[in-house]
């Protein structure tokens, strides 16, 4: 009786925990995951900046965007993204600080190094598949290796 009681409490428990969680999925796709930056193109004047020896990256989960430099030379920051087709726009940034509280940002300098040039921009994807991401904006083109 004390054995069918145990499983029967263990049930109900079960049970509310299933209830209790908000299950929710975005899925981002081929999107999801980190990008390493390697290069940008200014599009009014063709120059290409090669970044393949820097580590800028991309990560994207759910819908927050972190972009990090693993060099330790620019600032990470956070974004808020949204993916609509071919379409992905990033706004509200902050700079990253968990411990003082992430920073909101009125201007995009810290954005410039990872191709961002402005607090809330949309970019085409050009190209995407498990390997590469190619997207631009009004004023730059940006190519990225999957890690």
């Amino acid at each position: 009786m004390k054995k069918h009681t145990i499983q029967i409490i263990m049930c109900i428990v079960g049970v509310l925990l299933l209830c209790g969680c908000d299950i929710s999925s975005n899925d981002n796709g081929k999107l999801d995951g980190t990008w390493h930056l390697i290069s940008t193109e200014t599009l009014s004047t063709g120059d290409i900046a090669d970044h393949s020896q820097q580590r800028l990256y991309w990560n994207i989960q759910s819908r927050l965007l972190q972009l990090e430099d693993k060099d330790y030379v620019h600032s990470s920051c956070l974004l808020r993204f949204e993916q609509k087709g071919m379409q992905l726009r990033v706004f509200e940034p902050y700079r990253y600080n968990r411990e003082e509280g992430d920073e909101p940002l009125s201007d995009a300098v810290l954005l410039l190094p990872f191709g961002i040039s402005q607090t809330d921009e949309t970019f085409l994807i050009e190209q995407i598949n498990s390997k590469y991401l190619i997207m631009k904006s009004e004023e730059v083109r940006l190519s990225f290796r999957k890690q």
